[in-house]
């Protein structure tokens, strides 16, 4: 029987390989530790688990990649290279009368437990950084840039709505990026189309380190073609082309 530790490390630790594209095992190595000495019987239980996997919608290539293994003085043997889940699923479809099935299920239902976890406290603490440093890079932005463009707060000053219902209305209309790893940048097809500009600019984080924020500009035609689509949405009310508020004085 194969247990799930062994002194300490699974044998499925000790038999993990790891590349550019993350952790994967061989279906060879694994058919012993999984409980089969026949290929054959085996190769069922790979066939199966892509059935499965191509009923989840799935890419079986990419779960289940081909990786002849090289034999001395003949053809290249059948060999899989097996992603984590690829791996889960062949536990899954193995005889279920082999107690190292069972060792196998286990060992791959934790670890995929453990990296969707992992997955998860990266994505908060990300989150965490962005909002901590938002309000750094927001002190900042107390300045409009002499070339012209606008900040988005003036924008929403000048047109007449607040700040929070313009940047609304610009992630309801995938005008401005709401993911907290770009937020309120623009989508690239509004900055090729001449209404905003991206301007990285230092800001000091703390006592050892600076950073480069993205700022967001609006430009002049960005200003009047904002205007409209917050009309045509009913947000503000047609009204004539506004005189627009640059540092230091009107324009």
């Amino acid at each position: 029987m194969t247990d799930v530790t062994l002194f300490g490390q699974s044998p499925f630790d000790a038999i993990a390989h790891t590349d550019g594209n993350g952790e994967y095992w061989t279906a060879r190595e694994l058919m012993p530790v999984m409980g089969y000495l026949n290929w054959r019987e085996f190769k069922d239980a790979i066939d199966r688990a892509k059935v499965a996997a191509a009923n989840t919608g799935a890419d079986v290539t990419s779960l289940f990649g081909d990786a002849p293994k090289k034999v001395t003085g003949g053809r290249p043997a059948e060999d899989f290279r097996l992603t984590r889940y690829a791996a889960y699923l062949v536990a899954m479809n193995g005889d279920p009368r082999k107690p190292e099935i069972a060792a196998a299920q286990t060992y791959f239902a934790v670890k995929t437990r453990e990296a969707e976890v992992a997955a998860l406290r990266a994505k908060k603490e990300l989150e965490r950084q962005v909002a901590e440093l938002e309000p750094k890079a927001a002190a900042a932005d107390a300045y409009i840039d002499a070339t012209g463009l606008f900040l988005v707060r003036a924008v929403a000053k000048t047109l007449g709505v607040q700040e929070k219902v313009l940047r609304q209305h610009c992630y309801d209309h995938h005008i401005l990026m709401s993911h907290p790893a770009r937020r309120n940048e623009p989508y690239t097809e509004h900055v090729t189309a001449g209404l905003f500009e991206v301007k990285h600019r230092p800001v000091k984080v703390s006592d050892e380190e600076t950073r480069a924020f993205p700022t967001t500009f609006v430009t002049p035609a960005g200003v009047e073609w904002l205007r409209r689509s917050l009309e045509r949405a009913g947000v503000i009310e047609p009204r004539p082309r506004l005189a627009l508020v640059r540092a230091g004085g009107v324009a």
